[in-house]
């Protein structure tokens, strides 16, 4: 790639294949390098992203074909190289040799121009000299093969006076072959037979070690039932023994629990009446207890509606706004309000029934957001303190919509 670009910096680009093959996305939001395959779901280019390396490739192989003609073999080439590149790995890698055909029909076509004849003329002069320069080399190596042919045929002739003594000392090697291949085979039958004795005194001792194991396990199992027998007979002796040992308990229980009925029926009337006592005081404390709650939502109810009647006759009124504003919870006070205390405080202050869903609307009317804005002071108030307005919104919406059989969503 180094030599390819090489030769073309010093020439000027032919045409702009980045623009031209529509390599660059031109969808808003994506205009940059990404996957050229077509998404047929969404019935669009791919949008996902090119890795750095693939992307660095791409551009380096378009930069270098911008200097050759569009109709030139080696741009269909090196497109074919970066196809697979310009496609996402994930979902569009079978999608190469259709981005090839698309690049193909894209390529504008014409006649090449004299700065690209120019080149071709110059790379014919440089194959007609190399031509020349290899038949010269052939000629020379013809004259070398001549010379070693006359040096052959001068050698030819000494080497017949030394045939005989050559036939001696061939004879002389092969039986020297043959006298150590003899010693290789004895060696190698002695290794044999020692490995057939080993193999022998190795199966005699596994035999007789087998013969010691047989025993040894013939003995234990002996041992074994003489043990389970034992233990047999012990288990069925101490069976007799707990058996007698659970009468004689059951027996005892027996009597031991005559004793107690008759010792516990004089106190199970007054554990009855004790217990009796405790059942009435406690239903005792619990309505006194709900009784109380029901005048503590009461009396909260009250005084909500006296602040509403105070801060709606006194809308200018000084102090702090969220002191001032009535909150629907028990308290009255801004640091206990959050959704769980306005649903109790509706839940238990307002009475149950047709009115309680009237006063409910009227609740919905008293803090829904427009009526909010109307107040004379509704500049003063910080976000804080309107978000605890507008939950308190949903929190009265919420209890309309149950108390009316209706849910928020059909609201």
């Amino acid at each position: 790639m180094a030599s390819f670009s090489s030769s073309y910096c010093g020439s000027s680009k032919l045409w702009d294949p980045l623009e031209t093959l529509e390599i660059i996305n031109p969808d808003p939001g994506y205009q940059c390098i990404t996957c050229v395959g077509y998404a047929p779901s969404k019935g669009r280019r791919c949008r996902i992203a090119i890795n750095k390396y693939n992307r660095q490739t791409i551009t380096n192989t378009l930069n270098e074909i911008s200097y050759l003609h569009p109709s030139d073999p080696n741009v269909v080439s090196r497109l074919r190289g970066v196809a697979g590149a310009a496609l996402c790995v994930r979902r569009h890698q079978g999608q190469a040799s259709d981005i090839l055909s698309q690049w193909r029909s894209k390529l504008p076509k014409g006649q090449r121009t004299d700065s690209e004849q120019r080149p071709r003329s110059s790379r014919s002069q440089a194959r007609n000299q190399t031509s020349k320069d290899l038949q010269e080399r052939l000629r020379k190596l013809r004259e070398l093969m001549d010379q070693l042919e006359e040096n052959l045929e001068a050698q030819k002739s000494d080497c017949c006076t030394d045939e005989e003594s050559d036939g001696e000392l061939i004879y002389e090697d092969f039986q020297r072959a043959k006298a150590k291949d003899r010693l290789e085979r004895d060696a190698k039958a002695r290794k044999e037979q020692e490995s057939i004795e080993r193999e022998r005194i190795n199966a005699e001792r596994i035999k007789r070690e087998a013969r010691v194991a047989e025993e040894a396990a013939k003995k234990e199992r002996i041992r074994r039932q003489r043990a389970q027998e034992r233990a047999e007979q012990e288990a069925r002796e101490r069976e007799v023994k707990e058996e007698k040992e659970r009468i004689d308990k059951e027996r005892q229980e027996q009597e031991a629990k005559r004793k107690r009925d008759a010792a516990n029926s004089a106190s199970n009337e007054r554990i009855r009446q004790r217990a009796r006592e405790r059942a009435e005081k406690a239903a005792r404390e619990k309505r006194e207890k709900e009784e109380r709650e029901q005048a503590e939502w009461k009396q909260a109810w009250t005084r909500y509606q006296d602040q509403w009647v105070l801060f709606k006759t006194s809308p200018s009124q000084h102090g702090v706004l969220r002191d001032v504003i009535p909150w629907p919870v028990k308290t009255g006070l801004f640091r206990e309000v959050n959704a769980s205390a306005v649903k109790a405080f509706l839940e238990n202050a307002l009475p149950a029934g047709t009115l309680r869903v009237k006063l409910l609307r009227k609740e919905c009317q008293k803090w829904h957001p427009d009526v909010i804005c109307r107040w004379p002071r509704a500049g003063e108030l910080t976000d804080v303190e309107r978000l605890m307005l507008d939950m308190i919104c949903r929190v009265v919406t919420d209890q309309l919509n149950s108390s009316s059989g209706r849910s928020s969503e059909f609201l």
